[in-house]
């Protein structure tokens, strides 16, 4: 039990940085939900593929592109 504790604290860590202290969660989410979409565009030609392969509507790629500044 203490060794998935422990494993768990591990990754907890990895998953919180350092240097998102003082950041909330609203933000904390913004910038992971952003490098998602700017990872996806640069993997992927069109709104289209990127909906596909995150599995959200076109016009979510859409607005969220629009939202985060990325060019699509």
């Amino acid at each position: 039990m203490q060794e998935v504790a422990a494993k768990l604290e591990g990754q907890h860590a990895a998953a919180c940085p350092a240097d998102t202290a003082g950041t909330s969660l609203r933000q904390r989410v913004d910038e992971f939900e952003r490098s998602i979409f700017a990872e996806a565009l640069a993997r992927h030609r069109s709104t289209y593929a990127i909906a596909k392969a995150l599995d959200v509507s076109q016009p979510t790629v859409v607005r969220k592109l629009k939202q985060y500044r990325l060019k699509s």
